[in-house]
């Protein structure tokens, strides 16, 4: 790294050097002294590996099984139990993002960094162009590699935001295979099944706790990982990672610290409830650096929160379908009044600007929770939510009803034979409710909608009965974690590599401010087999 002097003639490096005397590298991070400490090693280690892996998803598998092929004894330490495994792969799309020119693909990603076209880019920090680079030559590679696994590519679809240079030569295309079963992720699936044949030990129902870790160089901060401590049962067991550490164990969804020292405005998570930042937390531990910690740039879709099947499911919302079901749909605040055209598109990062609106006067969220309003074509139409796009659609073993009926019954879904009785419903003004759903209807009537500029086309009159949900803003993943290389080696906050350790997947992804469609997966097993190859590389240390 560059020791370039600042104008009083201090250089970065020194700069911290001298804030970590101060307050600690680690307690910059929000750790206490005791925490930072480090474990010693054990006299008598409980296991041992060439390279062990942190969580088994898509990233994780991918490591795991290159790091094998390469040589390595692998061993896979997996936070939840067999059946819960596979993090937020379980829950995400058959797709691919397949930039097929590397130039345009290397355009395209730093234009989705920059986050403007007519100004200076805003997120390329920390990004430089050797990881660029190596991320596009990694997604391109991805097809080559589940080509030759038998997944079969489907038809092209355009990039998700085609303002952008470099955008004409991207695509997202789902992928499938004869053996996949019904809404299985089918890369999920794949390298799982490659995992098995290759008989590599996965630990289930065993969250890693802490990195084992020595100084590199006695008297220095840096550490050097040596092995996990990890919890199974009760007790902790001690593993021996002889060559390096993957943590490709996902984000921090379900950590409500996190979410609120790092997220944008109150988010629920569709995605696996073991996300709750143990990475980042042991990377921090160790002295890494953090990116991307505030970008959640999730596609836009919305979630239903119960409780009523059980603490396991409480925080993980059903999603409704991104697009709307049908046309007579409207979205209102917690006062009864529309707020945005509830068509626009429903890509990643477009439509939250209207959600998130936070009101300085009143102090609320007006719109978080807000109330999504439908009619009786919508509810008999097709089920509100889904299974394939949610932890507790997949896990919960609940099958919502073809035509909403049964959630109706339990309350989830209420219901209004007249506007004044909805309104009674929803605890809002019921001559505002009126107001808004009456205009709503008269532009329907007159073809247009000059509040928000809604397509007539996607706009039918309301009519009675009309019913409400409370809806949540969703994403899947948080995109935050610690800071990384083109090798996927973890870096400290001098932009050193951390001796034997390294990231994969959603945490510390290379997305730092907008996102494509299918790029998460793209990521996962791009990343996880540059971790893979590189773990296995390095020299056993005993």
């Amino acid at each position: 790294m560059s020791k370039k002097k600042t104008k009083k003639g201090v250089s970065r490096r020194e700069f911290l050097k001298g804030a970590a005397v101060g307050a600690g590298v680690v307690g910059l991070a929000g750790l206490g002294a005791k925490e930072a400490k480090a474990a010693p090693l054990p006299q008598n280690w409980d296991k041992e590996a060439d390279v062990v892996v942190v969580g088994y998803g898509l990233a994780g598998a991918a490591a795991a099984m290159i790091a094998h092929d390469a040589g390595a004894k692998v061993l896979i330490l997996e936070k939840m139990f067999k059946g819960k495994e596979g993090g937020n792969s379980r829950v995400s799309g058959s797709g691919m993002w397949v930039p097929s020119n590397k130039q345009d693909a290397v355009a395209y990603y730093k234009g989705m960094c920059a986050a403007q076209l007519d100004g200076p880019p805003l997120h390329m920090y920390d990004i430089s162009e050797e990881m660029v680079e190596t991320f596009v030559d990694e997604m391109m590679e991805n097809r080559h590699i589940l080509e030759a696994m038998g997944v079969k590519y489907g038809t092209p679809r355009s990039a998700e935001h085609p303002l952008l240079p470099g955008a004409g030569t991207s695509s997202i295309m789902a992928v499938s295979r004869a053996d996949v079963p019904s809404g299985a992720n089918v890369q999920y699936y794949v390298f799982s099944k490659e995992v098995e044949s290759r008989k590599i030990e996965v630990l289930f129902g065993t969250p890693a706790k802490k990195l084992l870790t020595i100084p590199e160089i006695p008297g220095q901060q840096r550490r050097e990982v040596r092995g996990v401590l990890a919890g199974v049962g009760g007790n902790e067991i001690a593993i021996k990672a002889k060559r390096a550490v993957i943590l490709s164990c996902g984000g921090f969804e379900f950590n409500e610290t996190m979410l609120a020292n790092y997220g944008r405005a109150p988010m629920v998570h569709s995605g696996s409830p073991a996300n709750t930042g143990d990475g980042i937390i042991m990377a921090m531990e160790a002295g890494a650096d953090l990116w991307h910690m505030n970008n959640d740039m999730a596609p836009f879709h919305f979630g239903f929160l119960t409780n009523d099947l059980g603490p396991e499911f409480a925080k993980t919302p059903w999603t409704f379908n991104i697009s709307l079901p049908g046309n007579g749909v409207i979205f209102v605040d917690k006062y009864g009044k529309r707020f945005m055209n509830e068509n626009r598109p429903h890509l990643h990062g477009y439509g939250r600007d209207a959600v998130f609106y936070y009101d300085g006067v009143k102090v609320q969220y007006p719109r978080i929770p807000f109330w999504y309003i439908f009619d009786e074509g919508i509810r008999k139409a097709k089920p509100l939510a889904g299974r394939d796009w949610s932890w507790v659609g997949k896990m919960s073993g609940y099958t919502w009803s073809s035509d909403n009926s049964a959630e109706i019954a339990k309350g989830w879904i209420l219901k209004g034979d007249t506007i004044e009785a909805l309104a009674a419903a929803l605890k809002v003004d019921p001559a505002v409710l009126a107001t808004t759903v009456n205009k709503y209807n008269s532009y329907v009537a007159a073809g247009a909608d000059p509040d928000f500029e809604r397509e007539p086309t996607s706009m039918t009159p309301l009519t009675k009965p009309l019913y409400a949900i409370k809806t949540w803003p969703c994403s899947v993943n948080t995109q935050g974690g610690p800071l990384h290389n083109q090798k996927c080696q973890v870096l400290d906050v001098w932009r050193s590599p951390i001796p034997r350790l390294y990231s994969a997947g959603e945490l510390g992804s290379m997305f730092a401010w907008l996102y494509q469609g299918y790029g998460s997966m793209a990521e996962c097993l791009g990343s996880g087999r540059t971790a893979g190859k590189n773990a296995a590389a390095e020299a056993p240390w005993g």
